[in-house]
Parts: structure tokens; C-alpha cells; sequence
């Protein structure tokens, strides 16, 4: 007879994710999340991912990279959301990663206007605006338009000073 090597290989690890993002990081009802990752290895099935409680779609899988995507609905959760991915290698090694997460941002801002001096007659008056979140493109200011009782408008320019303010 003969003898035949032959080697058994036992594949004991979970798979991991790498380049994985998460964009754009804060979102409203209506916008698209985009979640982009590379798996360290082939998988047994295309991973769950989760925004949330609510799942996202695969898009596109070539090779180990996965894109998937979501649009944000009425009935998804204001606030800080995580991400969770849960994949399985073909060795059925399972993996989840949750470290990742979103806001999603239903609330419109609110703003607080004050003025001095109040009232004014003439002369420079300072005008401060204090917005109740963080506002998107800063430190870019929000624009404000100054309309005097029967007057024309007039924008002036917000220097922002820090903690929402400007």
C-alpha cells in the first residue's frame, strides 16, 4: 500500500473588519447612510448590517469589500444609533462589531436672538445668535438678515465665537 500526506487545517478565528466607515455621521429623515468595510477574510453569507434596529442593503461585494446602504425612515430612532455588523466565516466562526455609530437628527434647530443694546435708537448693536445644537458646515455661521419695522433687509455677518455661538 501507500501512504498519502495530507494536512488538516482548523480554522478557530472570527473574522474581522477593517477600512470601515460610516458617512455622512450625522443624518435626517430622508438621507442615504453609506457603510463601507473590508472583511478579513471570505464569508459563509453576505454580513447583516444594522443602523440601529433597522437593516441596511447590500450594494455591492467584490472580493472581501462590502458597501451597504440605508435611507433613514420616520420610524427609525432619534439620537445616537449603533452600527452592527454581524458576519460569519466558512469556517462558521461567527463576528460582530458595534464599534461604530450614527446620529440620526430629526429636530430642527432652534435659535436664540438678543440684541444690544435693547432697544436700540442708534449706533452699533450687537446682535447675538445662540443655536440649541451644533450646526452643520461650521464654522461656516448661519446667515441672518436684519429687517427693520416698514425697512430693507440687511445680512450681516456672524463671527462664530464657540459653543454654538455667534
Amino acid at each position: 500500500g501507500s501512504l498519502a500526506n495530507s494536512s488538516l487545517v482548523i480554522d478557530t478565528a472570527a473574522p474581522t473588519l477593517s477600512n470601515f466607515s460610516v458617512t455622512p455621521q450625522f443624518v435626517k429623515i430622508g438621507a442615504s447612510i453609506s457603510i463601507v468595510f473590508d472583511a478579513s477574510e471570505s464569508l459563509f453569507q453576505n454580513p447583516e448590517v444594522r443602523i440601529g434596529n433597522s437593516v441596511a442593503t447590500l450594494q455591492n461585494a467584490t472580493g472581501n469589500r462590502y458597501t451597504y446602504q440605508y435611507t433613514v425612515q420616520n420610524a427609525d430612532i432619534e439620537g445616537v444609533n449603533t452600527v452592527t455588523i454581524s458576519l460569519e466565516d466558512t469556517a462558521h466562526n461567527p463576528s460582530t462589531d458595534t464599534s461604530s455609530s450614527i446620529t440620526l437628527d430629526f429636530t430642527n434647530p432652534a435659535f436664540t436672538i438678543t440684541a444690544t443694546p435693547d432697544p436700540a435708537k442708534a449706533g452699533e448693536v450687537t446682535v447675538t445668535v445662540v443655536a440649541s445644537e451644533a450646526l452643520r458646515d461650521t464654522p461656516v455661521p448661519p446667515a441672518l438678515t436684519i429687517t427693520p419695522p416698514g425697512g430693507t433687509g440687511s445680512p450681516i455677518t456672524l463671527t462664530g465665537l464657540g459653543n454654538n455661538t455667534y
